[in-house]
């Protein structure tokens, strides 16, 4: 990783994510983090890190001594094997008012390398992928497909192993 950004445009780089579907309000919701993605609105980076304080708080995130931003893969093959894997662990992992996704997001503002891909300041939805599963009813993937493509205005498509 280099020490400084890759680029401060706001030319965006389009990456590979997953999410979580809150089936209640058809909003993506960041894995890791309690962080949602809401449609029709930018997503803003701000670091939380209580363990580092090597960069100011309120500095742009992402921060080059940190780990704080929007993580993207380079690659779907990457994601996809993320999804699946959550997927297989559902029953223990997720609620059931959950449901994993991925897609591509764009990213941009301040956009840095990390080991698989990048990390952005802002971020939104570029296209979004519902599996299709037998541990994910039906009903509710076509009803998900069809909320998020209206909420987020992005196209919504299926995706099977």
């Amino acid at each position: 990783m280099s020490l400084f950004p890759d680029r401060l445009d706001d030319e965006p780089v389009v990456g590979w994510r997953m999410w979580t579907l809150q089936i209640e309000t058809y909003t993506l919701k960041a894995v890791n983090w309690p962080v949602y993605w809401e449609p029709g609105v930018r997503a803003v980076a701000r670091c939380t890190s209580w363990t580092s304080r090597e960069h100011e708080l309120d500095e742009a995130a992402p921060a080059v001594e940190c780990t704080c931003g929007f993580y993207a893969y380079a690659s779907s093959e990457q994601a996809e094997l993320e999804l699946w894997k959550r997927i297989g662990k559902r029953v223990s992992y997720h609620p059931i008012n959950q449901i994993p996704v991925i897609g591509q997001a764009s990213f941009w503002g301040k956009v840095m390398d990390h080991e698989r891909g990048w990390r952005g300041q802002y971020a939104y939805p570029y296209r979004i992928l519902v599996p299709v599963d037998d541990a994910i009813d039906y009903y509710d993937h076509l009803k998900a497909r069809k909320r998020l493509a209206a909420g987020y205005h992005v196209e919504v498509e299926e995706i099977r192993r």
